[in-house]
C-alpha cells in the first residue's frame, strides 16, 4: 500500500512539474460570443479572414 501511495505522489509531482513550463502557442485562436452562435456561424468566414489579415503572421497556424 505504502508503495502505491509513492508512485501516486511522485507521479502526480512529476506532472504538475512538466506543466510549469512556459507555453509558446503556435496555433492562433479566435473565441466567439456563444450567446449569438447562429450569427456567428454566419459571420465565420469573413471574421476569420479579417483576424488572420490584421495578425502579425507570426503563428503557425490559424
Amino acid at each position: 500500500m505504502k508503495n502505491i501511495f509513492l508512485f501516486t505522489f511522485f507521479a502526480g509531482l512529476a506532472l504538475l512539474l512538466a506543466c510549469s513550463d512556459p507555453i509558446d502557442r503556435t496555433v492562433e485562436t479566435i473565441y466567439f460570443n456563444t450567446e449569438k452562435r447562429e450569427a456567428w456561424q454566419s459571420q465565420a468566414i469573413g471574421k476569420f479572414y479579417e483576424h488572420y489579415s490584421n495578425s502579425d503572421k507570426s503563428k503557425e497556424y490559424y
